[in-house]
């Protein structure tokens, strides 16, 4: 059995405590002769943040090794950051007891090297996902800016007509200003 959770957090690492609508898929896939094969998909939400496949309905046929990954399927929600690891594992298949059948021996991590452990008959492999949410949305700032000219010479030539008004946060930038004249 596979066991597993998802964890979703805000970019300054707490939880996101209510994940809303927000839907993630875990994927697990067999290494057969000709490449990697879907085994099972699993959806993870909100409700619930756990996840669990079972291996004990794989067809083992011949002694041998057989290759298993697991990961995220990267989905397309707006500031989410998804774990990008791959989990790996082995299973070996042998028949120690000489009576005709096959039973899983051991099962290891291929990039981690630990042998997980089986605990009442069944091998537990424990792994998690870990997702990053940040803000995309666009920050608004209202700055209230008062600009007075004073006609020290009081000549009635004088007007606001030659001045433009800006904020600069560097040379290449200028924010227009909107101008009212009273």
């Amino acid at each position: 059995k596979v066991e597993g959770t998802k964890h979703f957090k805000n970019e300054d690492g707490t939880d996101v405590a209510d994940w809303g609508d927000y839907e993630f898929t875990v994927v697990l896939q067999r290494h057969e002769g000709d490449g990697w094969k879907t085994v099972e998909e699993v959806t993870v939400d909100n409700e619930n943040r756990k996840f669990a496949f079972d291996l004990s309905q794989q067809a083992y046929t011949v002694p041998g090794v057989s290759s298993y990954q697991i990961f995220e399927k990267e989905g397309d929600y707006e500031g989410v950051f998804y774990d990008n690891v791959w989990h790996t594992f082995s299973v070996v298949v042998a028949d120690n007891d000489m009576d005709g059948s096959l039973e899983i021996v051991s099962v290891y991590s291929e990039h981690t090297d630990k042998e997980f452990e089986q605990i009442n008959g069944i091998w537990e492999v424990e792994v998690s996902f870990t997702n990053t949410q940040h803000v995309t949305a666009p920050a608004l700032a209202v700055i209230d800016v008062q600009k007075i000219l004073t006609n020290l010479s009081e000549s009635p030539k004088v007007s606001l007509s030659g001045y433009t008004f800006g904020l600069y946060t560097d040379a290449a930038c200028t924010i227009p200003v909107t101008t009212e004249i009273n």
